[in-house]
């Protein structure tokens, strides 16, 4: 029996990988970033603001799984607990679990956030479904989920090691392949330098810049394999740069700086 995946369960009630449509929320300041997108941030003279994620009512026992960019200290709480509740918000990924029909809207006192997709499942095991059916390389806990209808963007992510392991400054390097039609970056970074190793990989290099999320960006629908990832203080790079692709590769979640 083949397995299920994220790919085959998203379909629900709303796929809306783009995030273009602007939501209800209220309370907010509400701009749209350059590539379409809608921010949401806290409007002058209030203390708090709430944003419905799905375009429709959640019916009861049914799913929200936002995949969002947090900043400056967003972080969702539960303004009515009898009514829904938050089963997971790391600042990238919000799972809302509605208990009653309702628009399941959290509330927020400061930050702001950038919808990147929705999905809306019909219940908690059709979400355990899609979390656990998709496979993510070795040395990954899971906490990030690519969330794959329609094609729209996606991240890998290690959320405890990752932002102190590739702080501001440092450089990353990454070696993977993919498959056609799937542009994979390294976020917040500054791209320095990108070509294919020996075996046909995929390697890209950037130097970590401003923001606090650390993940392998991914655009488009597709499936990634994460080869190799290695960190270096900055001023390693023009060392590292004359070795590429021929050195030492480190597999997993993290590596040592030696």
């Amino acid at each position: 029996m083949t397995e299920p995946t994220a790919t085959g369960l998203v379909h629900n009630l709303e796929t809306d990988p783009n995030c273009l449509r602007e939501r209800f929320s209220w309370r907010t300041s509400t701009s749209r970033c350059s590539d379409g997108r809608y921010r949401y941030g806290l409007k002058s003279g209030e203390t708090d603001f709430t944003i419905q994620f799905s375009t429709d009512q959640v019916t009861a026992g049914g799913i929200v799984v936002a995949d969002y960019l947090a900043t400056n200290g967003a972080k969702a709480s539960v303004q009515y607990p009898n009514m829904y509740t938050i089963l997971e918000d790391n600042g990238r990924l919000l799972v809302i679990k509605a208990l009653v029909k309702d628009a399941c809207a959290p509330l927020y006192t400061q930050g702001e956030i950038v919808l990147r997709h929705v999905t809306v499942l019909s219940n908690e095991d059709e979400y355990r479904r899609m979390r656990d059916g998709y496979k993510l390389p070795a040395g990954f806990d899971g906490d990030t989920m690519p969330l794959m209808g329609g094609g729209g963007t996606w991240s890998l992510a290690n959320f405890q090691e990752w932002p102190e392991l590739m702080r501001w400054g440092r450089v990353v390097v990454v070696a993977y392949t993919a498959t056609s039609g799937l542009n994979v970056e390294i976020e917040s970074g500054t791209p320095l330098a990108s070509d294919t190793t020996p075996s046909g990989a995929t390697w890209k290099a950037a130097k970590t810049v401003g923001g606090s999320n650390r993940s392998i960006f991914c655009h488009g629908g597709g499936s990634l394999t994460l080869e190799a990832l290695a960190v270096y203080e900055g001023d390693e790079w023009p060392t590292v740069q004359q070795l590429l692709p021929r050195f030492p590769w480190f597999d997993g979640g993290s590596m040592p700086l030696q």
